[in-house]
């Protein structure tokens, strides 16, 4: 599809669990370790590389959407225009304005930012795919090429996912030939991902003998008081524990595991579960970081209808 160091205080633990670097985890001696106490340490390392790169203010401003930029319409009536769009077959029939501007982003807590947006010429470059394969052939047999002809544009606004829940975003809205609804394409200027705010000089993860931090996979849902993600983990990890630690300004969350012993045989297998930790307070706008790899954690993807 075309397309975007201050105290901390460790919370109750509910069980989590994560992806594994090789898969069925890191292999040290035969020594549990101390699950709190790795925890705890690279909860310090990661809120510590925040503070210092300004993460935080970058966070706060930034657009970080956790879907594509472009919103499709419904094909129905012209079956044939998806393919030709997927395959890009796609024209304009219209002139794309080419001056950029300004509009706002609004969250659904109410938290409004301003942002630069892009041009309409510079969003529909964005929109289309490198031309590849036959063009598909119009259903009523007239012609040889079924093209996504784009008739009009006009400034637009549009609902998207983003990492910090439901946002109004600007868009532009390309009328098409042959489409009851238009295209619709986020028109933010900057638009950002996740390891965009990976923090530079971020020790790997440490472990503790056999204890192994795990990966932080998506968000599920939040609410005043807790916080429920999916995490993964090797399918021969045993004793995962969960782990939160709920600071001011970031909500910092993994899990530790036992991975297997030197002399056990391991598949790779990836055991993903959805599971819940309290908060202290509401995430609001904190960003919710993966303890392992100090990225922000997006909302889990929902199925398309």
């Amino acid at each position: 599809m075309p397309r975007l160091a201050r105290p901390l205080a460790l919370t109750a633990l509910t069980a989590l669990a994560a992806l594994l670097p090789a898969g069925c985890g890191s292999v040290g001696d035969t020594a549990a370790g101390d699950a709190d106490a790795l925890f705890q340490q690279r909860a310090q390392q990661v809120v510590g590389a925040w503070s210092e790169a300004d993460l935080l203010e970058r966070w706060r401003t930034a657009v970080v959407p956790a879907q594509g930029l472009t919103v499709e319409p419904d094909w129905a009536p012209r079956g044939t225009l998806k393919a030709a769009f997927y395959g890009g077959w796609v024209r304009t029939a219209t002139a794309l304005p080419t001056a950029p501007g300004t509009g706002e982003v609004r969250y659904a807590d109410g938290t409004v930012v301003p942002v630069r947006t892009l041009d309409a010429q510079a969003a529909y470059d964005g929109m289309v795919n490198p031309r590849s394969g036959p063009c598909p052939t119009p259903e009523d047999g007239r012609g040889t090429c079924d093209w996504v002809t784009v008739t009009a544009v006009k400034p637009a606004t549009t609902t998207i996912s983003t990492a910090r829940g439901p946002a109004e975003v600007p868009a532009w809205a390309f009328t098409v030939q042959g489409l009851r609804q238009a295209i619709v394409r986020v028109s933010v200027d900057g638009a950002m991902e996740p390891s965009d705010f990976e923090p530079k000089g971020l020790p790997s993860a440490p472990s503790d003998g056999r204890r192994i931090l795990l990966f932080g996979q998506d968000v599920v849902s939040h609410t005043d008081t807790s916080l429920t993600v999916t995490l993964g983990s090797g399918d021969c990890d045993t004793d995962l524990r969960p782990h939160v630690v709920d600071t001011r300004d970031v909500v910092v969350v993994g899990g530790t595991a036992l991975g297997p012993s030197p002399d056990q045989a391991c598949n790779a297998m990836l055991r993903l579960q959805e599971v819940t930790v309290p908060l202290r307070q509401p995430v609001g706008d904190r960003p919710v970081l993966d303890a392992a790899s100090g990225r922000p954690l997006l909302p889990k993807a929902q199925p398309v209808p």
